[in-house]
């Protein structure tokens, strides 16, 4: 669950008042990838944690570890793009003299 070194956080469980609210907060500023595992009882207090990052932050729902390759490869592609729109700003004759 550690955030520093990771491309994204996976969320298992927690209640409304675990220690994952810090690994929240990290996943957020450092501007990670969240996945939260779709939880088989939503009514459990541990179901909190990953039920939030699904629908109240906008992470990815995952059953399985293909779905966060495939989204993660998703993501990853659309981050390159992005990344390319704003370099590619400059004309480029810019590149010329």
């Amino acid at each position: 669950l550690n955030c520093g070194l990771s491309k994204g956080s996976i969320f298992i469980e927690g209640t409304e008042k675990s220690g994952s609210k810090w690994q929240i907060k990290f996943a957020i500023e450092q501007k990670k990838l969240m996945f939260g595992l779709i939880p088989k009882d939503k009514n459990r207090k541990n179901s909190f944690v990953p039920l939030h990052i699904i629908n109240k932050l906008n992470g990815y729902p995952i059953s399985t570890a293909d779905e966060v390759i495939i989204k993660y490869k998703k993501n990853k592609n659309k981050m390159s793009i992005e990344k390319v729109k704003k370099t590619n700003n400059t004309s480029i004759l810019s590149y010329f003299d």
